[in-house]
C-alpha cells in the first residue's frame, strides 16, 4: 500500500522535532534513506522560512531536492535551487488593521521581515504553559534564528506585506478569545493554532494542504503517493488531504480523528517507526 509513496511531508515542532527541539538520529537516518530511494522530503511548518534552513544539512535536503512549505503554506521554497517558487502575503493595510485590533488583547504579537523579528517588548514575553512560564519571544527568535527588534506600536510600524501575524498568549486565554481576535477579518484571513500558545493569522485560503496541492502538481506527484505527518491544529487540512495522513501520538485529539494512522510520539521516533514499517520495508 505505502510502497508507492513518492513524497513525505513533515510538520516540524511536535512532529519532526523532539521536545528538546532536536531531530533524533533514528528519524534522521530513516528520512535520508527514504530520499536515497527517490522519495522527496518536504518540511511543512508554521515557521518562517528562516527557521527551516537549519534542517537542510541535518536531512541532506539540498542533495535530494527537498522543499519547504513555510508560514503555514504562505511560501514554497526549493532548497536545492535556493529559490522561492510561490508565496502569498497579507497586504500592509490589512496587517495594520489587524495589529491595531489586537493591541487591547492580552497577546504578544510578532512580525518578521528578513532576519528580524519585530515585537513590542523583548522582555515582556512570558506565557503560562502547563503551570510554568514560557519565554515565547526568545523561543521564536532562537528556533527561527531571528535577531530581535523592538517597536512601540507594530500597527504604526508595518508598511510592508507580511506572510503572517503571529500572536502568542496563555493557551486558555487564546482559546477563549480566538473568535474575537479574528472576527473583524474572518472573511479576509485564515487562522490556526500551530501550538496551544501560538495563534497564527495568514492570508485567506492559505493552509498547508492548499500549498501542498500546488507543490504536488509542480512535482507531478498525486496526493495518493504522499504521506503527511503532523500534530497540531494547523496540520489538520494537510493530514486530511494527503493520501496517507499520520498523526503523532502527542497530536491534538481532533487531528487523530481525521488521520489514517497514529504513530508513536515525537519523542519516540514516530516518523522513523512509520517509515520503516510501511515505506522502507
Amino acid at each position: 500500500m505505502t510502497h508507492s509513496i513518492k513524497a513525505i511531508v513533515l510538520d516540524i515542532d511536535g512532529t519532526l522535532l523532539t521536545s528538546q527541539f532536536t531531530v533524533s538520529e533514528h528519524t534522521q537516518a530513516a528520512l535520508i534513506e527514504a530520499q536515497k530511494r527517490g522519495i522527496r522530503v518536504v518540511l511543512a511548518s508554521g515557521r518562517q522560512t528562516n527557521g527551516l534552513h537549519q534542517f537542510t544539512p541535518i536531512l541532506q535536503l539540498d542533495q535530494y531536492n527537498g522543499y519547504f512549505i513555510s508560514y503555514n503554506g504562505g511560501q514554497i521554497y526549493d532548497v536545492t535551487a535556493r529559490q522561492i517558487l510561490h508565496q502569498q502575503t497579507l497586504d500592509a493595510e490589512l496587517v495594520t488593521t489587524i495589529l491595531k485590533h489586537t493591541e487591547p488583547f492580552d497577546v504578544i504579537p510578532m512580525i518578521d521581515r528578513d532576519d528580524y523579528l519585530y515585537v513590542h517588548d523583548v522582555y515582556n514575553n512570558q506565557v503560562r504553559l502547563n503551570d510554568r512560564t514560557f519565554n515565547v519571544i526568545e523561543h521564536e527568535a532562537r528556533n527561527c534564528q531571528f535577531k530581535l527588534a523592538e517597536v512601540d506600536h507594530l500597527y504604526q510600524f508595518v508598511d510592508f506585506p507580511v506572510h503572517k501575524v503571529l500572536l502568542a498568549g496563555d493557551p486558555t486565554y487564546l482559546k477563549e478569545h480566538a473568535e474575537a481576535l479574528r472576527a473583524p477579518f474572518k472573511e479576509q484571513v485564515a487562522t490556526a493554532f500551530s501550538t496551544p500558545f501560538y495563534y497564527e493569522i495568514n492570508p485567506i485560503g492559505v493552509n498547508k494542504a492548499a500549498t501542498l496541492a500546488r507543490l504536488s502538481q509542480q512535482l507531478n506527484i498525486p496526493r495518493e503517493q504522499i504521506v503527511a505527518f503532523g500534530d497540531g491544529g494547523n496540520d489538520r487540512e494537510m493530514v486530511e488531504w494527503a493520501g496517507i495522513g499520520v498523526a503523532m501520538e502527542n497530536a491534538m485529539p481532533a487531528l487523530k480523528e481525521v488521520a489514517n494512522y497514529t504513530t508513536t510520539s515525537n519523542n519516540d521516533d514516530g516518523i522513523a517507526r512509520f517509515i520503516e514499517t510501511y515505506i522502507l520495508n
